[in-house]
């Protein structure tokens, strides 16, 4: 027989599974379907159960750009480990690159989905608009810290994020398929070109 879950951990599994719910409402249609309503109903929770864990919708909102942002970091965490003495390629930098400023999963949904999202936190609220303006300081970071792990020069860590970011919203908008391609391409010609 299994030992008894205690009270705290249910009640981290059901925030866990109201964050998973709303990142994939989130993800997979857009922003404005991310309801407490259409969580719990995502989630197999009562709706009581959302405005227990996230009072408002902003601070759901807020919980699953910080946990998208998690995940981020956690692939940036990763590309940015380069053994002492490598030096990569540009063909490894640039997947090192794309991972440490979009993260993972780079499927298209998930990529569609995080460029919808984007936009539509920055129109949402001032505090959502600020958070993120705060994480994709960090991105910047990290960007630079996988340069510099990769014996490249850290300087133009802006640069590369700011043509992941463009490269990603013109394949989205484009419709075009292989979105993580598309911006490995663009970024490996930018490096190709220094």
């Amino acid at each position: 027989m299994p030992p008894r879950r205690t009270r705290q951990e249910r009640s981290d599994e059901r925030q866990r599974a109201i964050l998973t719910a709303a990142t994939e409402i989130l993800v997979g249609e857009r922003m404005s379907a991310v309801t407490h309503r259409s969580v719990a109903a995502r989630a197999g929770v009562p709706g009581g159960a959302i405005r227990y864990y996230f009072s408002t919708r902003e601070d759901l909102l807020s919980a699953v750009l910080a946990d998208l942002d998690r995940a981020r970091r956690d692939a940036a965490q990763d590309a940015s480990t380069v053994p002492p003495g490598a030096v990569p390629g540009t063909a490894e930098l640039v997947d090192r690159l794309v991972r440490s400023g979009l993260g993972a999963p780079l499927d298209d949904d998930t990529l569609r989905g995080v460029v919808g999202s984007l936009a539509d936190a920055a129109r949402e609220s001032p505090r959502l608009a600020r958070e993120l303006a705060e994480q994709w300081a960090g991105i910047e970071r990290d960007v630079a810290a996988t340069l510099r792990a990769c014996g490249r020069p850290e300087r133009h860590a802006r640069r590369y994020l700011l043509l992941m970011d463009g490269a990603l919203l013109a394949a989205a908008v484009q419709g075009r398929t292989c979105l993580a391609g598309f911006v490995a391409d663009e970024l490996a010609a930018a490096l190709d070109g220094e």
